[in-house]
């Protein structure tokens, strides 16, 4: 098993390769998530911006940074629920996930498996110490 470190940043990737990181968790809130929620309603289990990326282009940069150094970067929606609402948006990220490309998503709510497979996501899904409860 690797110690996964939490990430916000391409810098905070590049810092944490050069110190022997290999398997890095982060998330996205972006300004879809944020017009609707802002902060108040989490989208994982790191709700505030600056533990966040804040785009997915962002992101995919990271993604690119770590692969290119056979590193793993794993998604994390693991609120314990969504809602409908959530989920349509929810559903729009896994499609920028796939493209992206990201090692594995990181859940929770033991429903999102299905939601996730259903809306084309083929890659790892991990559960989250938050889904043992």
């Amino acid at each position: 098993m690797e110690i996964c470190t939490g990430i916000k940043s391409t810098e905070d990737l590049i810092r944490f390769i050069k110190a022997g990181g290999t398997e890095f968790y982060c998330g996205v809130i972006d300004d879809l998530w944020l017009s609707q929620y802002n902060y108040a309603v989490p989208l994982n289990r790191r709700p505030w911006s600056e533990a966040n990326f804040a785009t997915f282009d962002t992101l995919e940069e990271a993604v690119k940074v770590a692969h290119s150094n056979n590193c793993k970067i794993f998604f994390t929606l693991n609120e314990h629920c969504y809602n409908a609402k959530q989920l349509e948006i929810i559903r729009k990220y896994v499609e920028k996930l796939i493209t992206i490309n990201v090692d594995a998503i990181i859940i929770s709510d033991i429903a999102l498996i299905e939601f996730l497979r259903i809306n084309g996501y083929r890659n790892e899904i991990h559960m989250s110490t938050g889904g043992l409860v």
